[in-house]
């Protein structure tokens, strides 16, 4: 707890969560992560810059098994890519060792993996398949205002 008493409060956030940003959901979450900071919480702001493994069953299995290729709106920007679990075991560090993210409120975290839309991550035929695919990544989170 801060000295005030506050609980510490970790949120997963997403990338795109920014003052400026063109869609509402994105200028949304920001707005709701100021409002925490603003309150006095003891808040750590973890924002997911990536799209989850587990969602490729959900919406690409048609056309990562029968073209190789996982439709999105990036076009062929490079996406990054984390599981769920590597997520959750960032919260968990948050809660648990609050001085590893003592540095900055707000935390970009991308996944250890990027992927073009005609080059599915490596963990596609798992995930596929129903397993799960964690990376375990042992990078620093990264820092970004």
């Amino acid at each position: 707890m801060k000295r005030g008493g506050n609980p510490r409060t970790v949120v997963m956030s997403m990338g795109p969560s920014t003052r400026m940003h063109p869609s509402h959901l994105g200028r949304g979450q920001w707005l709701s992560e100021e409002i925490l900071q603003w309150a006095g919480l003891d808040v750590t702001i973890l924002r997911m810059a990536a799209v989850f493994h587990e969602n490729l069953p959900l919406l690409s299995t048609q056309s990562v098994r029968h073209e190789s290729v996982i439709r999105n709106c990036f076009a062929e920007q490079p996406v990054s890519w984390l599981n769920a679990l590597d997520a959750a075991e960032f919260c968990v560090a948050a809660l648990l060792r609050p001085k590893l993210f003592a540095d900055a409120p707000v935390r970009y975290l991308p996944g250890p993996e990027s992927s073009t839309s005609t080059r599915p991550p490596r963990c596609s035929a798992t995930c596929l398949a129903g397993r799960s695919a964690s990376s375990r990544s042992t990078e620093k989170p990264g820092r970004r205002n």
